[in-house]
């Protein structure tokens, strides 16, 4: 269950992407591994893989103690959308790298004695962030399957994670940062050995499903998927194996354990890990579905240019298709 170089007939690489901090000059800090969610720019990554950059942000306070950021407009995390395997010396194509204008990390009450005695809030944010980037065009990103509802794991089950192991020590120029991109998205597959709702200890209280596997830090954030090919977990901690032909323990934070999870990214659909929910533009008689939008004041600026036969409808949409399922 060693790491392998992960071909990519499917366009595997326009859904898992790595992350960077992007500095002012434009050269780049590796991070670690996030995967789409939605076609609108959603992103899903593992909460220690931002926190830096969460402390660079503006934070909304609200009451649930979770963690609201707003990032700057001019430099900061970035995601690389769409980027695959190339060849010669082309340089990363601007458009690929899309700024993240928000972080959403759910948290839970802390405890903290200290906190307490001393009247203050105490949070600590659960391993899963929810990020917000620019719109990517469609054909740069492929969305995952999400597996929400049970089955859950268990153990004794195969998974397999896929990101970059190598991200984490890359510091450059974005010309430099093109082959580790190029040559760095691997897979390791891991067994499944036990459970953990909630969580591994009272300091680690992200629900998380244990592994038996060898999965590096620089692929934190990335999805796990079971044998369905379904996301159910993305990669959150790890320990190396002792000796170099063994195997390590890996946790992966686990969604299922999550019942808030459709709250928490409202354009996953409950019941059917391939729909996402938004807001279309449709013409009912004929039918035609001239697209689906993350937002609905999106879907009206469409619809007025789209003619008067056209109106704007929620519900939940088969991507990669003209399937679309009002809801109310």
């Amino acid at each position: 269950m060693v790491l392998f170089s992960l071909d990519d007939p499917f366009g595997i690489r326009k859904a898992v992407v790595p992350l960077f901090w992007m500095e002012s000059n434009g050269d780049l800090q590796g991070l670690g591994t996030a995967f789409v969610i939605d076609p609108w720019g959603g992103l899903t990554t593992a909460d220690h893989v931002i926190a830096d950059a969460r402390l660079r942000g503006i934070m909304q306070h609200d009451r649930s103690g979770d963690f609201r950021i707003n990032l700057p407009s001019d430099t900061g995390l970035v995601a690389l959308h769409g980027y695959g395997v190339v060849f010669g010396t082309v340089g990363l194509p601007p458009a690929a790298l899309r700024l993240v204008s928000r972080i959403w990390s759910p948290a839970l009450p802390g405890s903290d004695p200290i906190a307490a005695l001393q009247g203050r809030p105490d949070y600590q944010a659960i391993d899963l962030a929810f990020l917000t980037t620019q719109t990517p065009s469609l054909s740069a990103v492929r969305n995952l399957r999400l597996r929400s509802n049970p089955p859950q794991p268990k153990p004794g089950d195969v998974v397999v994670a896929i990101g970059y192991p190598r991200i984490e020590t890359f510091k450059g120029s974005q010309d430099e940062a093109r082959t580790t991109i190029s040559e760095g998205m691997k897979a390791a597959y891991g067994r499944v050995v036990q459970l953990h709702p909630h969580g591994r200890d009272r300091s680690n209280p992200t629900p998380v499903f244990e592994i038996e596997a060898n999965w590096p830090s620089g692929m934190s954030g990335g999805p796990v998927f079971n044998s369905e090919g379904e996301v159910i977990g993305l990669v959150s901690r790890s320990i190396a194996p002792e000796t170099e032909d063994g195997l390590g323990t890996a946790w992966a934070t686990w969604l299922q354990a999550f019942p808030e999870l459709p709250d928490w990214a409202p354009t996953l659909d409950r019941n059917n890990s391939d729909w996402r929910r938004g807001w279309a533009v449709v013409r009912k008689l004929p039918w035609h579905l001239a697209g689906v939008f993350g937002s609905e004041e999106r879907a009206r600026e469409v619809a007025e240019c789209a003619g008067a036969d056209y109106v704007v409808s929620a519900g939940a949409w088969r991507l990669g298709s003209d399937d679309f399922v009002e809801v109310c």
